[in-house]
């Protein structure tokens, strides 16, 4: 096994970078048939070879073949089945080797699928991207190691499902939210459709809402990838490979469906997309729930699973065949607003907190953090200048929807925001019916609010700053805003902390039944302003030992310490920030008031104002 999946890949990655060569020159020209013919062939001889070794790997998991790398070390007869493939996804290579078999099949079916409805050129183009992202992501398996090669590495101890759940989720949870957002991105993009408007205004106004959808859904997308880094350990961290073939799937699913003119095939697509993100929301859901107790997935017969499978994958097929119905809904517009909506308010926090904290002086920067820094700010930039000029060239008689969307997205976004603010979800589940409830809220907003009344210009105006205002103080603040951390000794020495002098004040102990804590109170110096930090949790749930945290915030709920005692008096501080409260606070003010201003607005009241300019 371990020579054919070798061989295999070898194969795989030599058919796709012959694909990828005699693609070239479609980046200079459209080139001679046959030079596009042969680039096909190259193509799907090397995604049938790859999705071979793909299936080799996950067999060899499964049967528990040791020459497979990332089979469990302490595989046997007792082990569930689902634990050994599982295991299979646990290091780099594996991963990449999944990222580029869901790549090369889903690229592969949006090919054909839109084939007829798309130029040559633009089906050359893409097809040369999948071959690319292909390309790399195989050289990067071989570069990095076999997956077949004789090695074993350990796997995580725990309980059979949450191993499950830590390997499936960190090789599925990007791509099941790939999914879902490439879905609503596209399910926007067909019902979008004003490129037969004949205002030249119009068609400007189309296009850029629509780069500016697909620039948020696309950083908001990262944004979500890296808060996951932020808040979990090293199973789910992702790596430079995975968060670019993340943004070329978005991209590239959305650069289809742009170019497409056939909106029946983009409603199908769209609507496979959803199926499959939502049946792989189902599955880690089954995971969680098996996690919390209230299921046992190792007591499911293997018939049962299958079962459930049976049904998913019709109920995919099902949402399929009536995917040209998602165009002509009302709530599709409005949902996939707010979803990529609620996604920017995430916009690039990892990437925001590097740069900012670089900035301040506050902690060194590597090559790979910069660069994502520098795009975040780009992404930014570019998300301002969209979103104003779709702004500006809106016309006055545009379709109350629209109005109605963007607007729905202002006051769902912010709403969603201080629920997750408010309740941490971290929980992938959670996160789920977070989003779920978030587009439920929109479309009833839809359909029973902004169908009646109407937002003024300056109501709209008024909404839209003030999202951008919230969007700005989340950005560059984001959640936590984490500074370098330093020991402190006693509690009369002072130690740097960025740009804080740090000093333990008030340093406690008190017995409890899980050990010793102790609790303290922070005084910070910066700039002749002085903050005091003082502990705001009293105690935790199973009580608190010596190596426990104790939290302590200021009266601005901008700052606050992290401390880590040590004995002896000494503790290891991190400061945590949130700049721009402020910033946060006028722009849910702005909100506010713009959705008031939307009152009062009924439909007769749009229609003389309809008439009326008519009459100039």
């Amino acid at each position: 096994m371990s020579t054919l999946g070798t061989l295999g890949l070898l194969a795989g990655y030599l058919l796709l970078a012959g694909a990828w060569v005699t693609g070239l020159p479609v980046l200079v020209r459209i080139g001679a048939e046959r030079r596009f013919f042969l680039s096909r062939v190259f193509f799907f001889a090397g995604s049938a070879i790859v999705l071979w070794c793909f299936a080799l790997l996950a067999v060899g998991s499964v049967m528990g073949n040791s020459a497979v790398r990332y089979v469990a070390m302490h595989v046997d007869d007792a082990t569930p089945w689902y634990e050994r493939l599982s295991a299979a996804w646990i290091g780099l290579e594996g991963r990449l080797l999944l990222w580029v078999t869901l790549v090369l099949c889903f690229g592969s079916l949006a090919w054909l699928s839109l084939a007829p409805g798309v130029g040559r050129r633009f089906r050359q183009q893409f097809l040369l991207g999948l071959a690319t992202v292909a390309t790399v992501g195989l050289g990067v398996v071989l570069l990095a190691g076999n997956p077949f090669s004789p090695a074993v590495l350990p796997v995580a101890e725990g309980p059979s499902a949450a191993v499950l759940f830590r390997h499936w989720s960190a090789a599925l949870h990007g791509v099941a939210l790939a999914g879902g957002c490439a879905a609503l991105a596209v399910v926007f993009f067909a019902a979008m459709g004003d490129e037969n408007e004949p205002s030249r205004s119009a068609l400007i106004s189309s296009w850029s809402r629509r780069a500016w959808v697909l620039l948020t859904g696309a950083i908001g997308l990262y944004a979500w990838w890296t808060y996951h880094q932020l808040h979990s350990d090293a199973c789910w961290r992702s790596t430079p490979i995975e968060d670019a073939t993340l943004g070329l799937w978005l991209i590239a699913t959305g650069l289809v469906h742009l170019s497409s003119r056939r909106p029946h095939a983009s409603g199908k697509t769209a609507a496979l997309l959803a199926g499959l993100g939502l049946a792989v929301s189902l599955v880690v859901l089954a995971l969680w729930l098996d996690l919390q107790g209230f299921v046992s997935l190792s007591a499911v017969p293997l018939w049962a699973m299958l079962g459930a499978a049976a049904v998913i994958l019709a109920t995919v097929v099902q949402v399929w065949r009536l995917g040209s119905v998602w165009e002509t809904g009302d709530g599709s517009r409005t949902a996939g607003l707010v979803v990529l909506g609620v996604l920017a308010i995430f916009f690039f926090l990892d990437a925001f907190r590097d740069l900012v904290l670089a900035w301040w002086g506050l902690q060194s920067m590597r090559l790979e953090e910069f660069l994502r820094a520098v795009l975040a700010w780009t992404g930014l930039v570019l998300l301002v200048v969209l979103f104003w000029c779709g702004l500006v060239d809106l016309p006055r008689r545009s379709r109350l929807r629209q109005e109605g969307g963007l607007s729905a997205v202002a006051l769902a976004g912010v709403a969603c925001f201080l629920l997750w603010m408010l309740t941490d979800l971290a929980a992938v589940p959670l996160l789920a019916a977070f989003f779920l409830t978030a587009v439920g809220v929109s479309v009833a907003f839809e359909l029973f609010f902004v169908r009646r009344f109407r937002f003024t210009y300056v109501g709209k105006l008024a909404a839209h700053l003030g999202l951008l205002l919230v969007l700005v103080a989340v950005m560059v603040g984001g959640p936590l805003a984490a500074t370098t951390s330093a020991t402190l000794v006693g509690t009369e020495r002072t130690a740097k902390v960025g740009p804080w002098e740090a000093q333990i004040v008030d340093l406690a102990a008190q017995a409890t039944a899980g050990g010793v804590r102790h609790t303290a109170a922070v005084r910070l110096r910066w700039r002749g302003a002085e903050v005091i930090l003082r502990p705001i949790r009293t105690e935790y749930e199973g009580g608190l030992v010596d190596h426990r945290p104790d939290v302590a915030a200021g009266a601005r709920w901008d700052l606050y310490a992290v401390l880590d005692y040590a004995g002896g008096g000494n503790a290891t501080v991190r400061i945590y920030r949130k700049p721009l409260m402020a910033c946060l606070w006028v722009g849910l003010a702005l909100l506010f008031v713009g959705g008031l201003m939307g009152l009062g607005r009924t439909a007769g009241d749009r229609a003389g104002e309809e008439r009326d300019f008519e009459g100039t």
